[in-house]
């Protein structure tokens, strides 16, 4: 019996041999990183799975609250999780979908909701970026806001002015008369539109390129 102990250690010693260096600490994050990542048919086909988890918090002295925030209270707390899906299939094609778990795209007190806000998928022809043609659920591909919307990339607490400060303008409908359009201001601030959209998300196509000093 006292042989087993010994052939135990020198099997494990050949195996410790025959196995792969790894580093003596990698960080934890960088392994979930890892496992997020698919890569088939020899790299034609990558997929990565990413997110971020946002911590907000509003306080206020005034009621109603500023911007596009809906509250009844004096604060609103409002996490939200990302996560996002980029996959290349081969160089001509690319992938990338959205979904969010938070209050609302507008901070709202309520209660919680699930979206898919994007997916669609983009086919470049020449590798220069003459042409893109996109078909999918997308933010809109105009203005210089929208590409630094998410928290991570917005130097303000809120939107920029003219995108979170809603107006008495309604797209559902028009006003009969000077009173009625006065009134909206204080019927549903949910109604209001701001002066400019901000990331709005619709079904759609588009084409864009680039050509020298031309986009």
């Amino acid at each position: 019996m006292s042989r087993l102990p010994a052939a135990i250690a020198a099997l494990a010693s050949v195996l410790a041999g025959a196995a792969p260096s790894l580093p003596a600490a990698e960080d934890p994050l960088d392994l979930v990183e890892q496992y997020l990542q698919l890569r088939t048919f020899e790299g034609f086909v990558k997929a990565r799975v990413s997110g971020t988890v946002d911590l907000e918090g509003y306080a206020y002295n005034q009621l109603p609250p500023p911007a596009l925030i809906a509250s009844p209270d004096h604060a609103l707390f409002n996490p939200r999780l990302t996560l996002f899906l980029d996959a290349q299939i081969g160089p001509r094609l690319y992938f990338f979908a959205q979904a969010r778990a938070d209050r609302g795209f507008d901070p709202r007190d309520g209660g919680w909701q699930a979206r898919l806000d994007e997916y669609a998928l983009r086919y470049t022809p020449w590798d220069d970026g003459r042409l893109a043609v996109q078909a999918g659920k997308f933010g809109t591909i105009v203005g210089n806001w929208v590409a630094r919307h998410y928290s991570w990339d917005n130097p303000f607490v809120t939107a920029p002015l003219i995108y979170e400060n809603p107006t008495a303008i309604w797209d559902s409908q028009g006003p009969d008369s000077t009173a009625t359009f006065l009134s909206w201001q204080i019927i549903d601030k949910s109604l209001n539109n701001p002066v400019v959209w901000g990331p709005s998300y619709n079904v759609g196509a588009s084409v864009a390129g680039r050509l020298g000093p031309f986009e």
